[in-house]
């Protein structure tokens, strides 16, 4: 069973003689809206959140405004790195993805992406 802070309980969970190495953290790191982004401007379809308001000019604005709305929180791990891709562009709707890693455990274990 994958569970919180598996992997920085200073215990060998997975046998191979390193105390909470990447392998061991199985719980992916969460990203969040700010406090200061008011819940009535953004909405929740199954894995996708959608922001209502406000609305950019550029993609290059609207990532900015991610950047800054956003923080990234994990079970182990301080420091993530938040990256930011514009995948399809709309004039009325354009889906970008986010990504929270753990720079240390990111290129080892997928999980932690």
């Amino acid at each position: 069973d994958d569970k919180k802070f598996q992997g920085c309980n200073g215990v060998d969970g997975n046998c191979d003689g390193v105390v909470d190495d990447c392998m061991e953290d199985r719980i992916s790191p969460l990203i969040l809206f700010k406090d200061s982004i008011p819940p009535s401007t953004y909405s929740y379809d199954g894995n996708l959140t959608f922001l209502e308001s406000p609305s950019f000019n550029s993609i290059q604005k609207g990532v900015e405004f991610l950047l800054k709305a956003t923080k990234a929180e994990d079970d182990c791990a301080k420091g993530l790195d938040i990256s930011i891709s514009a995948n399809e562009l709309l004039c009325s709707s354009t889906r970008v993805t986010v990504t929270a890693s753990d720079p240390r455990c990111s290129e080892s274990n997928p999980m932690q992406l």
